[in-house]
């Protein structure tokens, strides 16, 4: 058996009036703050190795205190497939809704968020401007309607933002973000938050980042050797690849939703293992050579999902809770 004893194992118990079983709080308290500052000193060095060791200069922000409040961690994963529909790709803002991920919950009192390095589309501009990523930064910021932007850093011209990311190259369709300061500490904790939008920019202005669609809504067209999927407006093809055949294998395809009247074929097509669009026909047209499509009697609608242009990103919300006593009844006070 452990011979371990938690920080409260030595707590006076006190006398009588109140029973023998007792607690000290004002000593319970004082033992609870010794251990929640150490644990904060634990997570600003964590921090620090995690995304800005390489930077001497580099300071990790304290934690508001909490007033001996306890807190409570929420984890929760954001990944772009099942972002709320109403999102402006276009203007680089991934918009989502909490409730639909934390079992109908929003987060609230919360008083710092953290994100982990994550994977982003390599975004590519036109070859007559510099690159998007040119300066190796990428900038992001959190929104919400129940979060007041004043809770951010404040850059020029009124720009905004809560994390700087470092970026690091990994190959020609994807990049790696990783923060340099991962935790940010709102000076006033934030009431209830119940959907938030990640908003990604690049220096010098804060221009926004377009992201690809890595969600498309497709029609399977019956009859066809190799299968043809015709993409519905407003998508194209240029999600996938720009028009001819890609660099062999292909781009990694990810189909869902297909329903036809043949199981086997539905089994086959929706296989979780994936495909490669190897040849983009046309703006709304590509092909996938392993699939073949003659027995398929009608077009059937179906989603592909674009591997190479999903984002996802884990999060942790620092909630305040109730005092360390919680509940236990005060004596000697």
């Amino acid at each position: 058996m452990s011979q371990y004893r938690g920080p409260f194992s030595k707590v006076k118990k006190a006398g009588n009036p109140y029973g023998r079983n007792a607690v000290d709080v004002k000593e319970l308290y004082l033992k609870g703050e010794i251990l929640r500052q150490g644990n904060e000193s634990t997570v600003n060095f964590d921090a620090a190795q995690a995304g800005s060791m390489s930077s001497a200069s580099t300071i990790i922000p304290s934690a508001p205190t909490t007033g001996g409040s306890a807190t409570d961690d929420v984890y929760l994963y954001f990944d772009s497939v099942a972002r709320d529909f109403t999102s402006d790709l276009s203007n680089g803002a991934i918009k989502f809704l909490i409730n639909n991920i934390n079992n109908q919950t929003p987060v609230d009192n919360v008083i710092s968020i953290r994100i982990n390095s994550f994977y982003f589309p390599r975004v590519s501009a036109a070859a007559t401007v510099p690159d998007y990523f040119f300066f190796g930064r990428v900038y992001v910021l959190i929104t919400s309607p129940s979060m007041p932007s004043s809770q951010s850093v404040l850059a020029q011209n009124g720009n905004r933002y809560h994390f700087e990311c470092e970026i690091q190259t990994l190959n020609s369709v994807a990049i790696k973000l990783i923060p340099i300061q991962p935790v940010y500490y709102f000076p006033r904790p934030v009431q209830s938050i119940s959907e938030l939008t990640f908003n990604f920019y690049t220096p010098l202005d804060f221009k926004s980042i377009s992201i690809p669609n890595d969600t498309l809504q497709v029609v399977a067209q019956a009859g066809t050797n190799p299968a043809q999927f015709f993409i519905q407006i407003p998508d194209n093809t240029s999600a996938i690849a720009p028009v001819g055949v890609p660099t062999a294998p292909g781009v990694a395809i990810y189909i869902q939703s297909f329903k036809s009247v043949n199981p086997t074929l539905n089994n086959t097509v929706n296989s979780a293992v994936g495909y490669f669009a190897d040849n983009i026909i046309s703006l709304t047209t590509f092909s996938v050579s392993l699939l073949d499509f003659t027995t398929l009697a009608v077009n059937t609608p179906c989603i592909v999902i674009v591997a190479k242009n999903r984002v996802g990103i884990e999060t942790r919300f620092k909630s305040i809770r109730g005092q360390l006593t919680n509940g236990i009844v005060a004596t000697n006070m």
